[in-house]
């Protein structure tokens, strides 16, 4: 898989009259929105596991908190949009 550089990304986003901000503003949107969504998630299943030892009530618990994480994203996002205006 190729990489590109940052530099490239920001040339090509001046080329199309796209504002570099915007692309920073999404690269750290979707940063925290990730670590928002995997680290509840994985800390859930460690925990639950830790205390039960059972992985098939701690995979049940974090997909219940998966499903609820991801019912509210919408909500989550513009909150994080907003306060990086």
């Amino acid at each position: 898989m190729q990489q590109v550089s940052a530099g490239r990304i920001m040339r090509r986003a001046r080329q199309n009259n796209l504002d570099p901000g915007i692309l920073m503003k999404g690269a750290w949107v979707s940063t925290m929105l990730a670590l928002i969504v995997v680290l509840p998630l994985a800390g859930v299943i460690l925990a639950v596991n830790s205390l039960t030892g059972n992985i098939i009530m701690a995979a049940v618990a974090g997909f219940a908190l998966h499903a609820v994480t991801l019912a509210f994203i919408g909500r989550i996002s513009d909150v994080l949009t907003a306060m990086l205006e």
